[in-house]
Protein backbone atom coordinates (compact mmCIF):
# COMPACT_ATOMS: atom_id res chain seq x y z
CA UNK A 1 0.00 0.00 0.00
CA UNK A 2 0.95 3.47 -0.73
CA UNK A 3 0.95 7.20 0.83
CA UNK A 4 0.69 10.26 -1.40
CA UNK A 5 0.46 12.61 1.27
CA UNK A 6 1.20 11.95 5.25
CA UNK A 7 0.38 13.92 8.43
CA UNK A 8 -0.63 13.94 11.97
CA UNK A 9 1.10 14.29 15.85
CA UNK A 10 1.42 14.27 19.58
CA UNK A 11 5.13 14.46 20.97
CA UNK A 12 7.43 13.67 24.64
CA UNK A 13 10.50 15.26 25.18
CA UNK A 14 13.65 13.34 24.66
CA UNK A 15 16.74 14.27 24.52
CA UNK A 16 19.49 12.59 23.34
CA UNK A 17 22.05 11.22 25.54
CA UNK A 18 25.97 12.75 25.28
CA UNK A 19 24.84 15.60 23.41
CA UNK A 20 26.23 18.66 24.89
CA UNK A 21 24.49 22.01 24.11
CA UNK A 22 25.69 25.37 24.62
CA UNK A 23 23.97 27.24 27.24
CA UNK A 24 25.08 31.10 26.43
CA UNK A 25 26.41 32.74 23.53
CA UNK A 26 30.13 33.89 23.86
CA UNK A 27 30.79 37.82 25.34
CA UNK A 28 33.42 38.27 23.16
CA UNK A 29 31.67 38.32 19.90
CA UNK A 30 29.96 41.74 21.13
CA UNK A 31 26.69 40.94 20.52
CA UNK A 32 23.91 43.25 19.93
CA UNK A 33 21.95 43.22 23.08
CA UNK A 34 18.51 42.23 21.55
CA UNK A 35 20.28 39.11 19.42
CA UNK A 36 21.86 38.01 22.30
CA UNK A 37 18.91 37.50 24.10
CA UNK A 38 17.33 35.90 21.38
CA UNK A 39 20.26 33.22 21.17
CA UNK A 40 20.28 32.47 24.91
CA UNK A 41 16.49 31.92 24.85
CA UNK A 42 16.74 29.34 21.81
CA UNK A 43 19.61 28.13 23.45
CA UNK A 44 18.00 27.67 26.94
CA UNK A 45 15.17 26.59 25.33
CA UNK A 46 16.79 23.64 23.29
CA UNK A 47 17.83 22.14 27.04
CA UNK A 48 14.34 21.00 27.17
CA UNK A 49 12.77 21.31 23.92
CA UNK A 50 15.12 20.81 21.36
CA UNK A 51 12.39 20.89 18.26
CA UNK A 52 11.38 24.36 19.50
CA UNK A 53 14.53 25.43 20.12
CA UNK A 54 16.16 24.19 16.95
CA UNK A 55 13.33 25.91 14.85
CA UNK A 56 14.18 29.27 16.84
CA UNK A 57 17.75 28.90 16.59
CA UNK A 58 17.70 28.78 12.57
CA UNK A 59 15.09 31.45 12.57
CA UNK A 60 17.89 33.54 14.13
CA UNK A 61 20.43 32.15 11.73
CA UNK A 62 19.02 33.03 8.87
CA UNK A 63 17.58 36.43 9.86
CA UNK A 64 18.05 38.79 7.08
CA UNK A 65 16.39 42.25 8.86
CA UNK A 66 18.29 44.12 11.75
CA UNK A 67 18.77 43.51 14.55
CA UNK A 68 20.35 40.37 13.39
CA UNK A 69 23.72 38.52 14.35
CA UNK A 70 27.08 39.50 12.18
CA UNK A 71 29.11 37.13 10.23
CA UNK A 72 31.16 35.86 13.63
CA UNK A 73 27.81 35.32 15.41
CA UNK A 74 26.17 33.54 12.42
CA UNK A 75 29.17 31.02 12.64
CA UNK A 76 29.17 30.71 15.90
CA UNK A 77 25.48 29.83 15.75
CA UNK A 78 25.44 28.11 13.03
CA UNK A 79 28.13 25.43 14.48
CA UNK A 80 25.65 25.02 17.82
CA UNK A 81 23.22 23.86 15.38
CA UNK A 82 24.47 19.70 14.77
CA UNK A 83 23.85 19.55 18.63
CA UNK A 84 20.81 21.15 18.65
CA UNK A 85 19.71 19.10 15.73
CA UNK A 86 20.70 15.81 16.83
CA UNK A 87 18.48 16.45 20.27
CA UNK A 88 15.78 17.17 18.37
CA UNK A 89 15.96 14.10 15.87
CA UNK A 90 15.56 11.90 19.03
CA UNK A 91 12.54 13.91 20.58
CA UNK A 92 11.05 13.45 16.61
CA UNK A 93 11.68 9.61 16.68
CA UNK A 94 10.96 8.62 20.15
CA UNK A 95 7.03 10.15 19.34
CA UNK A 96 7.29 8.22 16.53
CA UNK A 97 8.59 5.14 17.62
CA UNK A 98 5.89 5.30 20.39
CA UNK A 99 3.06 5.73 17.98
CA UNK A 100 4.13 3.18 15.95
CA UNK A 101 4.23 0.63 19.05
CA UNK A 102 0.65 1.87 20.20
CA UNK A 103 -0.16 1.21 16.83
CA UNK A 104 -1.91 5.30 16.39
CA UNK A 105 -2.18 5.59 12.81
CA UNK A 106 -3.37 8.91 13.09
CA UNK A 107 -0.50 10.23 15.68
CA UNK A 108 1.64 8.62 13.44
CA UNK A 109 1.08 10.93 10.40
CA UNK A 110 0.75 13.98 12.12
CA UNK A 111 4.70 13.07 13.66
CA UNK A 112 5.47 12.48 10.30
CA UNK A 113 4.78 15.59 8.62
CA UNK A 114 5.87 17.54 11.64
CA UNK A 115 9.17 15.58 12.02
CA UNK A 116 9.92 15.87 8.58
CA UNK A 117 9.00 19.82 8.25
CA UNK A 118 11.55 20.24 11.72
CA UNK A 119 14.23 17.94 10.62
CA UNK A 120 14.88 17.05 7.09
CA UNK A 121 14.60 12.89 6.37
CA UNK A 122 14.69 12.36 10.15
CA UNK A 123 11.81 9.41 9.81
CA UNK A 124 11.17 6.60 7.36
CA UNK A 125 8.77 8.23 4.99
CA UNK A 126 5.46 6.34 6.41
CA UNK A 127 7.24 2.74 5.93
CA UNK A 128 6.42 1.42 9.34
CA UNK A 129 3.34 3.05 9.23
CA UNK A 130 1.81 1.56 6.09
CA UNK A 131 0.97 -1.82 7.58
CA UNK A 132 -0.63 0.04 10.18
CA UNK A 133 -2.76 2.06 8.13
CA UNK A 134 -3.54 -0.92 5.86
CA UNK A 135 -4.87 -2.65 8.71
CA UNK A 136 -7.03 -0.01 9.86
CA UNK A 137 -8.02 1.20 6.48
CA UNK A 138 -10.24 -2.55 6.80
CA UNK A 139 -10.56 -3.32 10.05
CA UNK A 140 -13.59 -3.42 12.24
CA UNK A 141 -15.74 -0.87 13.25
CA UNK A 142 -15.49 -1.48 16.59
CA UNK A 143 -13.23 1.06 18.88
CA UNK A 144 -12.97 3.13 15.88
CA UNK A 145 -12.76 7.07 16.88
CA UNK A 146 -15.12 8.09 14.14
CA UNK A 147 -18.45 7.18 13.03
CA UNK A 148 -18.80 7.74 9.06
CA UNK A 149 -22.59 7.70 7.40
CA UNK A 150 -24.15 8.64 4.65
CA UNK A 151 -21.41 8.99 2.56
CA UNK A 152 -22.02 10.39 -0.72
CA UNK A 153 -20.20 11.82 -3.76
CA UNK A 154 -20.36 13.16 -7.12
CA UNK A 155 -18.18 14.67 -9.50
CA UNK A 156 -17.57 18.13 -10.58
CA UNK A 157 -15.95 19.97 -13.36
CA UNK A 158 -14.82 23.13 -11.45
CA UNK A 159 -15.63 25.25 -7.97
CA UNK A 160 -16.41 28.84 -8.19
CA UNK A 161 -14.69 30.73 -4.93
CA UNK A 162 -16.05 34.24 -5.87
CA UNK A 163 -17.17 35.71 -9.17
CA UNK A 164 -13.42 36.31 -9.98
CA UNK A 165 -11.82 32.81 -8.94
CA UNK A 166 -12.85 29.01 -9.96
CA UNK A 167 -11.36 26.58 -9.00
CA UNK A 168 -10.51 23.62 -11.21
CA UNK A 169 -8.72 20.18 -11.51
CA UNK A 170 -5.02 19.66 -13.07
CA UNK A 171 -4.99 17.71 -16.34
CA UNK A 172 -6.09 14.24 -16.29
CA UNK A 173 -7.83 15.03 -12.98
CA UNK A 174 -11.53 15.68 -11.84
CA UNK A 175 -12.61 17.13 -8.39
CA UNK A 176 -14.86 14.74 -6.58
CA UNK A 177 -17.11 16.44 -3.58
CA UNK A 178 -17.54 13.90 -1.15
CA UNK A 179 -20.17 14.46 1.95
CA UNK A 180 -20.64 12.71 5.17
CA UNK A 181 -21.90 12.76 8.55
CA UNK A 182 -19.21 12.13 11.40
CA UNK A 183 -19.65 11.33 15.16
CA UNK A 184 -16.96 11.50 17.24
CA UNK A 185 -16.45 8.29 19.66
CA UNK A 186 -13.70 9.09 21.36
CA UNK A 187 -13.06 9.42 24.88
CA UNK A 188 -9.97 11.49 24.58
CA UNK A 189 -9.26 14.88 22.93
CA UNK A 190 -6.75 16.78 20.90
CA UNK A 191 -5.28 19.35 22.25
CA UNK A 192 -6.80 22.85 21.38
CA UNK A 193 -3.56 24.55 19.74
CA UNK A 194 -3.28 21.64 17.38
CA UNK A 195 -5.22 23.37 15.09
CA UNK A 196 -2.60 25.90 14.91
CA UNK A 197 -0.39 23.08 13.21
CA UNK A 198 -3.37 22.03 10.92
CA UNK A 199 -4.33 25.11 9.50
CA UNK A 200 -1.21 27.15 8.97
CA UNK A 201 -1.13 30.32 7.33
CA UNK A 202 0.33 33.30 6.45
CA UNK A 203 3.51 32.61 7.86
CA UNK A 204 6.50 30.14 8.23
CA UNK A 205 5.28 26.85 7.98
CA UNK A 206 8.40 25.99 10.39
CA UNK A 207 7.84 28.55 12.96
CA UNK A 208 4.30 27.88 13.13
CA UNK A 209 5.11 24.32 13.48
CA UNK A 210 7.61 25.07 16.54
CA UNK A 211 5.20 27.37 18.38
CA UNK A 212 2.40 24.96 18.32
CA UNK A 213 3.65 22.16 19.05
CA UNK A 214 6.47 23.77 21.64
CA UNK A 215 3.95 22.33 24.79
CA UNK A 216 3.58 18.85 23.77
CA UNK A 217 8.21 18.57 23.19
CA UNK A 218 8.18 20.59 26.66
CA UNK A 219 5.98 17.16 28.36
CA UNK A 220 2.49 19.59 29.03
CA UNK A 221 -0.45 17.70 29.82
CA UNK A 222 -3.27 18.83 27.37
CA UNK A 223 -6.07 20.80 29.52
CA UNK A 224 -9.29 19.12 29.46
CA UNK A 225 -11.40 20.93 27.81
CA UNK A 226 -15.27 21.43 28.22
CA UNK A 227 -16.11 18.88 25.69
CA UNK A 228 -13.81 16.95 24.28
CA UNK A 229 -13.16 17.26 20.98
CA UNK A 230 -10.97 15.97 17.80
CA UNK A 231 -10.00 17.63 14.69
CA UNK A 232 -10.35 17.25 11.08
CA UNK A 233 -8.47 19.03 8.55
CA UNK A 234 -6.61 18.56 5.15
CA UNK A 235 -4.15 16.86 7.12
CA UNK A 236 -6.26 14.08 8.36
CA UNK A 237 -8.73 13.10 5.79
CA UNK A 238 -8.09 10.76 2.09
CA UNK A 239 -9.68 8.87 -0.37
CA UNK A 240 -8.42 4.94 -1.05
CA UNK A 241 -8.75 3.83 -3.96
CA UNK A 242 -9.48 -0.28 -4.72
CA UNK A 243 -5.42 -1.13 -5.12
CA UNK A 244 -5.16 0.78 -1.97
CA UNK A 245 -3.29 4.54 -2.78
CA UNK A 246 -4.24 7.07 -0.52
CA UNK A 247 -5.34 10.49 -2.06
CA UNK A 248 -5.03 13.48 0.55
CA UNK A 249 -8.22 15.60 0.82
CA UNK A 250 -7.66 19.34 -0.42
CA UNK A 251 -10.10 20.83 1.40
CA UNK A 252 -12.90 19.97 4.33
CA UNK A 253 -15.67 22.05 5.47
CA UNK A 254 -18.81 21.54 7.61
CA UNK A 255 -21.59 21.30 4.79
CA UNK A 256 -22.70 24.51 3.78
CA UNK A 257 -20.07 26.17 4.99
CA UNK A 258 -17.38 27.56 2.23
CA UNK A 259 -14.71 25.11 1.57
CA UNK A 260 -11.53 25.86 3.20
CA UNK A 261 -9.20 25.55 0.81
CA UNK A 262 -5.89 27.64 0.66
CA UNK A 263 -6.36 30.70 -0.81
CA UNK A 264 -3.10 33.46 -0.63
CA UNK A 265 -2.00 31.59 1.98
CA UNK A 266 -5.22 31.48 4.24
CA UNK A 267 -7.01 28.71 5.31
CA UNK A 268 -9.98 28.33 7.65
CA UNK A 269 -9.31 26.68 11.10
CA UNK A 270 -9.74 22.95 11.57
CA UNK A 271 -12.61 22.04 11.92
CA UNK A 272 -13.84 20.84 15.73
CA UNK A 273 -15.91 17.41 15.97
CA UNK A 274 -17.11 16.93 19.82
CA UNK A 275 -18.40 13.68 21.81
CA UNK A 276 -21.28 12.17 20.25
CA UNK A 277 -22.56 15.20 18.43
CA UNK A 278 -22.60 14.07 14.30
CA UNK A 279 -21.10 16.74 11.96
CA UNK A 280 -22.05 16.92 8.37
CA UNK A 281 -18.93 17.68 6.26
CA UNK A 282 -17.77 18.19 2.80
CA UNK A 283 -14.83 17.35 0.97
CA UNK A 284 -13.11 18.09 -1.79
CA UNK A 285 -10.38 15.55 -4.12
CA UNK A 286 -8.69 15.90 -7.13
CA UNK A 287 -8.77 12.03 -8.64
CA UNK A 288 -7.50 10.81 -11.42
CA UNK A 289 -9.69 10.81 -14.73
CA UNK A 290 -9.02 6.70 -15.08
CA UNK A 291 -10.43 5.45 -11.45
CA UNK A 292 -14.13 4.71 -11.06
CA UNK A 293 -15.45 7.21 -8.75
CA UNK A 294 -17.54 4.57 -6.83
CA UNK A 295 -14.33 1.87 -6.06
CA UNK A 296 -13.16 5.17 -3.77
CA UNK A 297 -13.76 4.75 -0.09
CA UNK A 298 -13.29 7.84 2.47
CA UNK A 299 -10.96 7.57 5.41
CA UNK A 300 -10.51 9.33 8.28
CA UNK A 301 -7.49 7.91 10.38
CA UNK A 302 -8.64 6.53 13.83
CA UNK A 303 -11.13 4.53 11.81
CA UNK A 304 -11.93 1.94 8.80
CA UNK A 305 -12.51 3.66 5.72
CA UNK A 306 -16.37 3.99 4.77
CA UNK A 307 -18.32 3.23 1.32
CA UNK A 308 -19.55 5.75 -0.73
CA UNK A 309 -22.86 6.13 -3.47
CA UNK A 310 -23.43 8.62 -5.59
CA UNK A 311 -25.44 11.48 -5.48
CA UNK A 312 -26.55 14.27 -7.44
CA UNK A 313 -24.47 16.84 -8.99
CA UNK A 314 -23.52 19.58 -5.96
Amino acid sequence: MRFKTLAGFSVVLCLMAGVALAQTPPADLRWNESVRDEATRALTLAQTNPVRGLMQLRSLISRRQSPKPNERQKAWLTAQEPAVAAAATAAIQSEYDAAIAAKDVRSGLIVLTAGGLAIEGVLDGGARLVPLRNAEVDAPAEGALWRLEEVTFARSAGLTLSPSETLTPKPGHHLLIVWAKATNLSDGADHPRIAEFLAPGGGDFANNFASSFGFAMAGEAPPPPDTPFRYIDIALAFLVDRDGVSIPVGSVSTRGARMNFSVAGLRKPAIKLYRNQPTELALMFSVPDTGADGDYRLWLPGAPAAAMSARAQP
